[in-house]
Parts: C-alpha cells; structure tokens; sequence
C-alpha cells in the first residue's frame, strides 16, 4: 500500500519511524496495558517492567500524587512498551 503512494525514501524512513513496531527479536509488542498483562506468553515480564518503571519514578521524584482542583485539564499518560536491544540486535 505504502509503495503505491510513490514516496520519497526520505518520507518511507519517517513513515517507518512513526509506527510502532509490532514485534521485535519475535516478541509482539502490546499497543495497550490490557494488551500487555493478557500476553500469554510474557505477562510477567511486562509486570515486572511497569512495576520497575512506577517504582524508578517514585524514587526519582517525577511525579506525586494529587487531587486536582476543580475544572482544571489533567494530561493523561499512556504506556508505551518496546523491547531493548543490544548493539548486536539480541534483546536486551
């Protein structure tokens, strides 16, 4: 579909960086919490990395707790799960 679009090679490499990859080293990458803790396959992985992830922002300070005034707009957040890799490709 992609390649009927006649793109430049510039506009696919920003294209393919825009999307998130669905699989890396043959591990699918969840696009949502649910997604992620109903893995069959690593669950607890993932667990365990939001887990490790909640527990370096609290100790680092980057956010608390509150409850918001009145009327105020809160910014949602939102997971975003990838799996790392060494210089070499294997995963991390």
């Amino acid at each position: 579909m992609l390649a009927q679009l006649e793109l430049t090679e510039e506009d696919a490499e920003i294209i393919e960086m825009a999307f998130p990859a669905s699989e890396i080293n043959g591990i699918h990458i969840p696009q949502t919490y649910e997604q992620a803790v109903k893995d069959p396959k690593y669950s607890i992985q993932w667990k365990e990395a939001m887990t490790q992830e909640l527990i370096s922002l609290l100790e680092n300070g980057t956010w608390r707790e509150v409850i918001p005034p009145e009327g105020v707009n809160l910014v949602s957040t939102k997971w975003v799960y990838t799996i790392k890799t060494n210089t070499d490709g294997s995963t991390e």
